[in-house]
């Protein structure tokens, strides 16, 4: 009879250790075993793009939704502080020190916060245009004497323009960053999607 290929390299099983002769050995007087490796503390830990928990002898599953940790957190509400903090520069900042593997809740609200930002700034643009064509038309279609009504007209539209977007963006600023504290990707409205993905 022929052996196959496999038959032939397969080593023979292993053979279990024999008892040393005498009477059987009680617990107490068994050496302790080998000591094991210190093992991390209980907490949690990054696992890919989420948390994992450890209790400190088995791991447990993903955290739901991507847990976020305290720092990705207080990014993520400072990223909607940038009225007072150079306009979209802060949230340009944490958008591009941030990323999607590492920190997204960070990536994700300050890309929310810049094109909010821009947008804003948008609108400034948008009225100071408003103003200029306003002070055109005001000097052009008035007499001399009445140049000022016109002017004060163009002003008061451009002011109140102003005025208008800077409540919108302190609202929705503080918006942005009590729902980023709560864990809550909000969308701000009115906003021009300028940064994507």
């Amino acid at each position: 009879m022929s052996e196959t290929p496999s038959q032939r390299t397969q080593p023979p099983p292993p053979t279990p250790p024999e008892s040393p002769p005498g009477p059987p050995r009680s617990a107490s007087s068994l050496p302790p075993p080998p000591p094991v490796a210190a093992l991390p503390p209980p907490g949690w830990y990054r696992d890919g793009p989420g948390l994992r928990w450890w209790d400190g002898r088995a791991w447990g599953p993903v955290a739901p939704g991507g847990a976020v940790d305290s720092s990705d957190r207080t990014l993520s509400i400072l990223s909607h502080g940038g009225l007072v903090a150079g306009g979209f520069i802060l949230p340009l900042v944490l958008y591009c020190i941030s990323d999607d593997d590492t920190r997204p809740e960070t990536r994700w609200h300050s890309r929310q916060a810049l094109n909010f930002q821009l947008t804003y700034i948008l609108a400034n643009v948008v009225g100071f245009v408003l103003f200029a064509v306003a002070l055109v038309f005001a000097t052009a279609s008035t007499a001399n004497d009445d140049v000022s009504v016109g002017v004060g007209i163009a002003f008061a539209l451009v002011v109140v323009v102003m005025i208008a977007t800077l409540i919108v963006n302190i609202v929705f600023s503080i918006i942005g960053a009590v729902r980023a504290n709560a864990g809550v990707r909000w969308k701000y409205p009115l906003t021009i999607p300028f940064v994507r993905g």
